[in-house]
């Protein structure tokens, strides 16, 4: 139950629902209302989605690892969470 309603509020946040959590937050919440989502489009890799987003290509491994990807490649119409940088 309380993952149903973290993610609710994490949904909420992201959309614009609801503002952002307070410090009170869970650190879960807190870097769900941080990350990104992101559709890949014809021709990403996820080097090129770190340099759009990061500036920096070198760093596609957290946008691996926030989706579980095991290949650096992606699929047009994926749906990819972006995480913040802390």
């Amino acid at each position: 139950m309380k993952f149903l309603f973290r993610l609710c509020v994490a949904f909420s946040v992201l959309t614009g629902i609801m503002p952002a959590p307070t410090a009170s937050a869970s650190p879960t919440m807190l870097a769900a209302a941080a990350s990104k989502t992101y559709v890949a489009q014809k021709g990403d890799t996820l080097m090129s989605i770190a340099q759009k987003f990061y500036g920096d290509a070198s760093k596609w491994r957290l946008i691996a690892s926030a989706n579980n990807l095991t290949s650096m490649s992606v699929q047009p119409g994926q749906v990819l969470v972006i995480p913040a940088i802390q």
